[in-house]
């Protein structure tokens, strides 16, 4: 299950938070991402996007907060060591194939060389 709050002023977002202050007032809460919730809720995962527009001199800006409870998104986290891994050998792959292109192009330039000495010449009378 998916919550979704969508914000185009912080305010809001604090009247949110306001009114679920009010209503977990009798609980024990707990505050998450600027919201109270009561003590035995705790989301499965949270994510918090900005998004900001421009177009013909307005400004706008917009926050969404989307809290999922129960059992979350299969998301890997922010720098997890799968996408260090994945990085690093990605960059290890491009730095081999680099150096693969400029051996592979010397030893063309050579055989090219040699093969240039090889060749017959044609001596032509001047005239």
């Amino acid at each position: 299950m998916a919550m979704s709050l969508t914000s185009t002023a912080p305010s809001l977002a604090q009247r949110f938070s306001s009114a679920a202050t009010a209503v977990a007032r009798r609980a024990p809460t707990r505050h998450i991402a600027g919201v109270a919730l009561p003590a035995g809720v705790q989301p499965a995962a949270i994510r918090v996007e900005r998004s900001r527009s421009r177009r013909d001199g307005e400004t706008t800006s917009q926050t969404a907060v989307t809290m999922w409870f129960g059992q979350g998104p299969a998301l890997p986290g922010a720098g997890s060591q799968a996408t260090v891994l994945r990085g690093a050998l990605r960059l290890g792959a491009g730095v081999l194939g680099a150096a693969a292109v400029a051996v592979l192009t010397s030893v063309a330039a050579e055989r090219e060389a040699r093969l240039e000495a090889m060749r017959p010449r044609r001596i032509s009378a001047g005239g």
